[in-house]
């Protein structure tokens, strides 16, 4: 009897990310899954959208294969996977061609603005003096983020006022008072770290507040 085989080969698609795709985890496995052995599976042989690179590794005439996608930085695109046509069992019939676009990605970096206002100023110069020492920031965020603390901020020039340090309810903009330095005259600088992190865990990207003029020392 002559051996007839017409039956195209399938593929499923499954990868090990559960969750988005951010900084911290931005390498998704994929497991192609074929109904059948196929000859070979390349980089060629797929589509991908939203990576930045990626490989495949498949041993010739079986039925696994497995692409490793790096995902695209400072992205919001899904990432996206065809396996193509160009694929062949080992009787040559063609793979009826699968999509799986549903890995979500967030790998856009939160960024931060700063203000900040002399708390009582004692006259209209702008400097902080020792008795108008302490001055209120406000940092409002591209994006909310999941929290806040005082070892979150450095501060150069003076100290956080301790128990000041406040996140409003949407994580879009924090609060806090920073006291200048007796005796100083070093300009007040503040910065939020990048231990802070938006919602999918990417760091901040660190940036400084404008100076605010000290001069808390006396005349002698």
């Amino acid at each position: 009897p002559v051996s007839v085989d017409t039956e195209n080969p399938e593929v499923t698609i499954a990868d090990d990310q559960s969750g988005i795709a951010f900084d911290g985890a931005n390498t998704v496995e994929y497991t192609l899954t074929f109904s059948e052995a196929v000859q070979s599976v390349t980089e060629g042989d797929l589509t991908v959208t939203g990576a930045e690179s990626y490989t495949v590794a498949h041993d010739a005439d079986t039925a696994t294969a497995t692409v490793t996608v790096t995902v695209l930085d400072d992205s919001m695109e899904n990432v996206s996977i065809t396996v193509n046509d160009s694929i062949v069992d080992i009787a040559g019939n063609v793979l009826i061609e699968a999509v799986d676009g549903g890995q979500t990605v967030d790998t856009v970096n939160p960024t931060a603005v700063y203000s900040s206002e002399i708390i009582a100023p004692n006259q209209g110069d702008g400097v902080s003096s020792d008795d108008d020492s302490v001055v209120a920031y406000t940092v409002d965020f591209s994006e909310p983020v999941s929290g806040i603390g005082g070892g979150d901020i450095n501060v150069e020039g003076g100290t956080l006022v301790p128990g000041t340090v406040s996140l409003s309810d949407d994580g879009l903009q924090a609060t806090f008072e920073v006291q200048a330095s007796d005796e100083s005259m070093t300009d007040l600088v503040v910065t939020v770290m990048d231990s802070v992190t938006d919602l999918h865990g990417n760091a901040l990207v660190v940036s400084s507040s404008d100076p605010v003029t000290v001069d808390t020392v006396n005349p002698g």
